[in-house]
């Protein structure tokens, strides 16, 4: 009686802490690395190297494209459909088939009579069955990743907009990568996801310091790169960055890929109580040297090809 008073407890529990807690996990990011992306709105219609997007919402264009193929062909279509329809079929039929052969010789070699089994078979089933079904409410599956690096964007503006339409629930990003792009500003878009713990700047074309000043309003910013770009080259130019992003929130960890030791966050927090307040205004004075713009915006291919032959 106590095992099973005690089993009964330990059921109770653990079924009161599956029901009552939600299991949050991460999924696999979305990489639209690579793809020579000349802006963010190209997002809408672009399928990304790994991770699951939203499902492309098609034009009218392509709607009434699709609809006219389809009158059309009418024909072809129907045929399809019955040749579809007769080879799941055929797949059916044999494979139900060998199945039932298998099970069939396999019950009769070990003496196994179904109909004994049956009642408590299902009942085992239903419990199951029952169990999986709350299990599958409480996991949940996030995208909170999103890789753009390696593309030819210029702006992120309209970026929160845009993921509205590629990832579910975006106010919930908290990796950003934007490295090697041909970015010359950070825009104050990024502050539309507040979770952001990881952005990636790198390799881009910022050339002014006070920029960087607006990544210190994310309250849960980690980890920061900024090396590769034209401010790498001011004297103390990490001095800088640090002072600003501690001048309101201190959960950064990293930056430019190298951990903060404890001693390197004493001097900042020194450099900002009494140097960084008196240098704050020679901060548009700082300018590195040798300062590149982007390349040019290359045309499409497509709307080159449609000028010559207009011409």
């Amino acid at each position: 009686m106590q095992s099973q008073t005690l089993s009964n407890s330990i059921q109770k529990r653990t079924a009161s802490l599956v029901t009552g807690q939600v299991i949050k996990v991460s999924g696999n990011p979305l990489d639209f690395s690579f793809l020579k992306l000349q802006n963010i709105e190209s997002l809408k219609k672009e399928e990304p190297r790994s991770g699951k997007r939203k499902p492309i919402e098609e034009s009218e264009d392509e709607e009434d494209q699709k609809k006219n193929e389809n009158l059309l062909n009418p024909q072809l279509d129907a045929e399809k459909q019955d040749q579809d329809k007769q080879m799941n079929q055929q797949k059916e039929t044999s494979i139900k088939a060998n199945m039932a052969q298998q099970i069939n010789s396999l019950l009769a070699n070990n003496n196994i009579s179904l109909q004994a089994n049956k009642n408590q078979m299902l009942g085992r089933k239903n419990e199951d069955t029952k169990v999986e079904a709350k299990r599958k409410k409480l996991v949940n599956v996030q995208c909170t990743s999103i890789f753009l690096n390696n593309n030819e964007i210029r702006t992120v503006m309209g970026l929160r907009s845009i993921l509205d339409s590629v990832m579910w629930e975006p106010s919930r990003l908290e990796w950003l990568d934007l490295s090697y792009n041909f970015l010359e500003k950070i825009e104050i878009e990024i502050l539309e996801f507040p979770n952001l713990k990881t952005v990636y700047l790198h390799g881009n074309y910022i050339s002014n310091l006070e920029e960087a000043k607006k990544l210190q309003d994310l309250p849960y910013l980690q980890t920061l790169t900024l090396y590769g770009n034209f401010i790498e080259q001011i004297k103390g130019y990490r001095l800088y960055i640090l002072g600003m992003m501690y001048e309101k929130y201190e959960t950064l960890k990293k930056l430019d890929s190298v951990l903060i030791t404890r001693k390197e966050f004493d001097n900042v927090i020194v450099w900002n109580e009494r140097l960084y307040a008196t240098k704050r205004q020679k901060l548009r004075k700082l300018k590195p040297e040798n300062v590149k713009a982007p390349p040019e915006k290359k045309e499409d291919e497509s709307k080159t090809g449609q000028n010559a032959q207009q011409q």
